[in-house]
């Protein structure tokens, strides 16, 4: 015991974990910084440029390598010491098999062979519900390749396969919501049968903490909870109800929607830049069921979703402006 009128000093602590994250200047990559860095981790973030386009807090607390996953030597510097991994950077734009291949096989493959050189011994992989098509599109082949990659190594590992994540900051699902938030006529481009799950971006995160603590391992589908999956009839209600505003539905023929990709990736090959609307990802917007598949995160963790579909749009758009005044009976 200590003498008489001596404060006792506290015990040591540990360091709090040295998180990597690639893709940071991302949609979930930037989400999760910001999270972990709440939670109090310590973070390394691997950034293809310099950090400018991470917010000023971010910048501020986090280690930061700049290269990529091709700079072997930038992977060794970003891996060491650290405690595990969570792999968001991905390549959702492209022309060829290569532009997805390069990213999201061997990139992913370069990382793990930097992880396993460095000793560290856990990796979150932010795969995609796409990967369970791989016959679909180049960027669904190249996700399923990625998870054989893991798989094959032997690195201890969690594969993660959200659907369509949604919330503040994103780009790709936003343009379709503000297509119905603001009413009137809705164009839809999707399978008339489509039914699709949804995650918000803010349960993501919290699922990756969750499974940081406890490190699963496998493959696992993630979703809001909603086994059912959403239609268009869903989202469109769901988005009356939101803004008040009518929202009629015009279905875009599929042999139109399939040429206009093939134009766009023709159009985006002549202008040297990638193209989010190719053939695949018109495969990918006809598919019917975009629903979790078996086993999900939620029977594998202590884990439930917080964001109902409803919740998670009002973080998009705020509340109900006048729910009284949507139409729920509205055919569209």
């Amino acid at each position: 015991m200590p003498a008489a009128g001596i404060p006792s000093r506290p015990a040591p602590q540990a360091p709090a974990a040295l998180i990597g994250i690639t893709g940071a200047t991302g949609f979930v990559g930037g989400w999760l910084a910001q999270s972990l860095l709440q939670q109090g981790h310590r973070i390394r973030l691997l950034v293809r440029s310099d950090a400018r386009r991470l917010p000023e807090p971010i910048r501020q607390q986090a280690d930061i390598t700049v290269g990529d996953l091709h700079n072997a030597e930038a992977l060794l510097s970003f891996t060491r010491d650290c405690d595990a991994v969570v792999h968001c950077a991905a390549s959702v734009r492209g022309n060829s098999w290569q532009d997805f291949a390069s990213a999201n096989v061997s990139g992913t493959g370069n990382l793990l062979r930097a992880m396993q050189d460095q000793g560290c011994d856990y990796l979150l992989h932010i795969s995609s519900l796409a990967a369970s098509q791989p016959q679909l599109s180049w960027y669904s082949r190249s996700k399923h390749l990625a998870e054989t990659l893991i798989v094959d190594s032997g690195m201890p590992a969690l594969m993660l396969r959200p659907p369509a994540i949604y919330g503040p900051g994103d780009r790709e699902l936003k343009p379709l919501l503000d297509m119905l938030y603001r009413g009137g006529l809705a164009l839809r481009v999707t399978a008339p049968q489509q039914r699709l799950a949804l995650l918000h971006v803010a349960d993501l995160c919290s699922a990756i903490s969750a499974a940081l603590a406890v490190r699963p391992q496998g493959c696992y589908a993630i979703d809001d909870g909603n086994a059912q999956g959403y239609d268009w009839h869903d989202l469109r209600l769901a988005m009356q109800q939101l803004s008040g505003r009518r929202v009629r539905s015009v279905q875009l023929p599929a042999a139109i929607l399939h040429a206009l990709a093939h134009l766009n990736l023709h159009w985006s090959r002549l202008r040297r830049r990638g193209s989010m609307l190719n053939p695949g990802k018109a495969r990918e917007l006809r598919w019917a069921d975009w629903r979790a598949d078996e086993p999900t995160l939620q029977q594998a963790l202590d884990w439930q979703p917080n964001y109902p579909l409803e919740a998670g749009l009002q973080t998009i758009y705020g509340s109900s402006k006048s729910a009284s005044a949507a139409d729920a009976n509205t055919a569209g």
